[in-house]
């Protein structure tokens, strides 16, 4: 027997399961037994027309002849009718079985495969040939009964199986008991239904819903689900599990300069990082954007979060190659303990979170663990966030004015508007305090629409009564500088105001000056308004030689830190003296922002500095106050002339 052909073969054979075509064939098998006793008799009478001794019956020759050649016929007749229906029966049989998606088998008391169907073998991955006479066991490993069963029984389960060729299948598997002997199976009906596609489909819905479709980690549905299990189990087993809160350093930074492709790139590197540090146990999520969450599940003390969190650290920062450029990424971690820190995931997540941005407020690139006063100053910033959402409607920012001096001519050639928020509670905040809130509330581009409106406004303003014209700089944020309303919100400032282009400047961190094709857009469609473009902080970015060549820029202002410690520092002395004579030599203005005391100006005149802006002249003024800034001489007045003679050897190097 082989392949299909076991289907019309070795089917049961107790007697209160006979199938059809097995009784068929014991009917006419005693049809024929009939025939052969009859025509026996007939023949043995020797068709004599005497009584048959004390035989019940006699018959002539014609008679016997007669009756013999009837069962003749009637036995052929009924053979081949009783044949037919069997052929048809089995056909019929062979071809439902073989048109049914679903996999059919039946075996033995031995597990013997009897009969099957091509779905069984289809499903399976097995030949016809290694199917037959198979024991079932080898087919679908861990398919057995139970020892034990009555006619009729059912079992049914969810089965994954491997095909020869490695492929993995899933099946609903069903046994169906169809004799039994002495309460043991000895024949059993078991059904495969595929579903492997609906697993596939199901598993990629899930995905779709709890994975990150970036880096393939658990995104914010799974983590909320899988802390709901490590409490559950905590809180039973009393035992306690940390949370690890992750957010990358000057991640912004990187899609800025390099594009949103090369900060995929970087956070599915990260996530790869990650992965290699934790146990199998333990869950990494991505919540969004740069931030990372790993669960520590079933920790016995805090150190074991910490030495993760180190890990975590020096992973990170090992040297990272995107679109041609060498960086070091940068984390700040936040670390929460269940259930010393919080007993609800919400409560963990803020906790961690806090934790984190206390990281990044004593330094960047370090781990912090939770305490109560976190909590504190997170409710004071969320108050604050609150407070800052209703400060433009009432009207409460006030554009402060610092000097910006020529040393050549020692008077104002411009200045600076610096944003101050007047709260009614908390009195004047700083925008050190606002301006980062603002970033990660989303509503910076709003705030810097209101600055560059009210700059310009002022500055004609002055203009009106008489006094005399200098440039007024605006800072633009890096997302501000990517809104593309940006030029539309400058060229109806300076219309509205009616404020010369050309007395306009805008302020932008290095981070935005990469040359990628939209910022260099960006770039020529300001300078096309004739407003003016100035690189702030210069310095401390990423920028490039060939962006100062390739953009179109009026300025660079030294960054402050450079300024404050350049007479004590001989490589910031360097530096700045580079840059000096670097963006002069490409047509550039030079500010020197930060500058506090005479030596600090006596050194940058040396230098030949273009202009000085800082506390030594004038701190940041209310607009009424500035005009009397335009009246005085700031040249400065005295005989120290070691720190210029200095200056001036340096520069000359």
């Amino acid at each position: 027997m082989h392949g299909q052909d076991a289907l019309i073969s070795n089917f049961p054979t107790e007697k209160v399961q006979w199938p059809l075509w097995s009784r068929l064939k014991i009917a006419f098998a005693i049809l024929i037994a009939m025939e052969l006793i009859v025509g026996f008799l007939v023949l043995r009478s020797g068709g004599e027309s005497h009584g048959f001794g004390n035989h019940l019956f006699s018959f002539s020759g014609q008679t016997a002849s007669a009756i013999l050649f009837a069962l003749i016929i009637i036995g052929t007749v009924v053979g081949s009718t009783l044949f037919l229906t069997l052929g048809r029966f089995v056909i019929r049989s062979r071809s439902l079985l073989n048109q049914m998606n679903d996999g059919i088998c039946v075996i033995d008391k031995d597990w013997k495969i009897l009969t099957f169907n091509h779905a069984f073998s289809s499903i399976t991955g097995f030949s016809p040939q290694q199917i037959t006479n198979q024991i079932s066991t080898k087919i679908l490993p861990g398919s057995k009964t139970h020892r034990r069963a009555k006619l009729g029984d059912r079992w049914e389960c969810e089965y994954e199986g491997q095909r020869p060729d490695g492929s993995a299948y899933c099946a609903n598997v069903s046994i169906f008991v169809m004799a039994v002997d002495n309460g043991a199976p000895t024949n059993c009906l078991i059904t495969l239904s595929d579903t492997t596609e609906i697993k596939k489909s199901q598993a990629h819905v899930h995905d779709m819903a709890y994975k990150d479709s970036l880096t393939g980690l658990a995104n914010r549905a799974q983590l909320l689900l899988h802390l709901n299990e490590v409490i559950e189990t905590a809180e039973k087993a009393q035992s306690k599990f940390g949370l690890i809160y992750l957010d990358l350093d000057g991640f912004k930074d990187i899609n800025d300069s390099l594009g949103h492709d090369a900060g995929d790139e970087v956070l599915c590197e990260v996530s790869r990082r990650l992965a290699n540090v934790t146990r199998k146990h333990d869950l990494v999520a991505r919540l969004g954007g740069d931030e990372f969450c790993i669960v520590l599940d079933g920790i016995e003390n805090e150190e074991r979060a910490m030495f993760i969190a180190n890990r975590c650290l020096q992973e990170i920062a090992k040297p990272l190659e995107v679109s041609g450029r060498r960086i070091h990424p940068q984390t700040s971690i936040g670390i929460a303990i269940f259930p010393s820190d919080a007993e609800t995931k919400e409560m963990i997540l803020q906790a961690a979170d806090t934790a984190m941005y206390s990281a990044k407020k004593t330094g960047k690139h370090r781990f912090s663990f939770y305490t109560p006063e976190l909590t504190e100053a997170v409710e004071r910033k969320l108050a604050l966030e609150h407070d800052l959402r209703e400060a433009l409607n009432k009207n409460q920012f006030e554009l402060y004015y610092q000097p910006q001096v020529s040393l050549q001519a020692g008077k104002v050639v411009g200045a600076e508007a610096l944003i101050r928020w007047h709260h009614p509670e908390k009195g004047l905040v700083p925008p050190d305090e606002f301006i980062p809130i603002a970033e990660e509330m989303g509503i910076i581009n709003q705030i810097g629409d209101w600055v560059i409106q009210t700059a310009c406004h002022q500055a004609s303003l002055w203009s009106d009564v008489g006094l005399p014209e200098f440039n007024i700089s605006v800072n633009i944020s890096g997302s501000h500088f990517r809104s593309p309303k940006l030029v539309t919100t400058v060229s109806n400032a300076l219309a509205d105001s009616g404020l010369d282009a050309s007395r306009l400047e805008l302020e932008v961190t290095e981070g935005v000056m990469q040359t990628s094709g939209d910022s260099i857009k960006v770039f020529n469609r300001i300078k096309e308004l004739g407003v003016s473009i100035a690189i702030d902080d210069f310095g401390t970015g990423f920028s490039s030689l060939s962006s100062l060549k390739n953009l179109p820029l009026d300025c660079l202002k030294l960054d402050r830190e450079f300024v404050h410690d350049m007479l004590d520092k001989q490589e910031n002395s360097v530096i700045i003296a580079t840059i000096i004579g670097m963006g002069q030599a490409l047509g550039l203005e030079i500010v020197a922002e930060g500058v506090e005391t005479l030596d600090h100006i006596l050194y940058l005149q040396g230098l030949n500095c273009d202009i000085i802006q800082g506390y030594y002249f004038s701190p940041p003024v209310p607009a009424e106050k500035f005009p009397a800034l335009l009246k005085k001489d700031f040249l400065p007045n005295s005989n120290d002339s070691n720190i210029s003679n200095q200056a001036v050897t340096l520069g000359n190097l």
